[in-house]
C-alpha cells in the first residue's frame, strides 16, 4: 500500500516537472516569435502574437522594447542612399531610365531633322515623303520625353530613400506599440 502512494507521488512529481519544463519552452518559444517578428518589423503578426495571453510578460517586455529599440537604431544608421540598397538600385534605375531616354530623344531628333538637312536641294514633297517613311522619328522624342519623367520620378524616390523611411517607420511603430502593450502577470491568471 505504501509502496502504491510512492509510487503515485513519485509520477505526480514528474508530471508536474515536465509541465514546468514544458511552460518554460512555450514562454521562450513566444519571446523568439515576437523577436522575429520584430527582427522582420512586421507589425501585423506582433499585433497577432502579443494578443495571445501569456505572450508578453514582465520578464520579457523590456527584452522586446530593448530588441524595438536595437532594430530603430539599425534602421536609422542606414539611413542612407549608400546604405540602403533597394533606394540605391531604385536610384540607379532611375537616372539609366533617363539616360535611356534622354538618348532615344536625341536619337529621333536626330532623324527627324536628319531627313531635312541631308536633301535640302531637293523639293519640298520630295522631303515629306521621306519623313513619312521613318514615323519613329516623330514619335521617339515625345517617349523619350515621358519616359524621361518617369525615369526622374523613379531617381528622386531613390534619393529620398522612401525605402528606408518606409522601414524606419515600421520600427518605430512596433517599438511604440510593445512599449503600450499591457503585460500578462501570472498573478493574476486563471489556470
Amino acid at each position: 500500500m505504501m509502496r502504491s502512494y510512492r509510487i503515485m507521488i513519485g509520477s505526480m512529481l514528474i508530471v508536474a516537472t515536465s509541465a514546468n519544463m514544458n511552460a518554460g519552452k512555450d514562454i521562450d518559444r513566444s519571446e523568439r516569435q515576437l523577436r522575429a517578428a520584430i527582427s522582420a518589423t512586421d507589425l501585423e503578426q506582433v499585433k497577432i502574437l502579443s494578443q495571445k495571453k501569456g505572450m508578453i510578460t514582465a520578464e520579457n517586455k523590456e527584452r522586446l522594447v530593448d530588441a524595438a529599440e536595437e532594430k530603430v537604431e539599425f534602421y536609422e544608421d542606414n539611413f542612407s542612399i549608400i546604405k540602403s540598397k533597394r533606394d540605391l538600385a531604385t536610384f540607379v534605375a532611375g537616372i539609366g531610365i533617363t539616360i535611356g531616354s534622354v538618348c532615344l530623344s536625341g536619337l529621333g531628333l536626330y532623324w527627324s531633322f536628319d531627313g531635312s538637312k541631308s536633301h535640302a536641294n531637293e523639293n519640298y514633297m520630295e522631303t515629306r515623303r521621306r519623313e513619312r517613311r521613318n514615323p519613329l522619328a516623330m514619335i521617339a522624342p515625345l517617349v523619350g520625353f515621358y519616359a524621361s519623367l518617369i525615369g526622374l520620378g523613379i531617381a528622386i524616390r531613390g534619393y529620398r530613400c522612401t525605402s528606408a523611411s518606409y522601414y524606419l517607420k515600421r520600427a518605430e511603430d512596433i517599438q511604440e506599440f510593445i512599449e503600450k502593450v499591457p503585460v500578462f502577470s501570472t498573478e493574476t491568471a486563471v489556470v
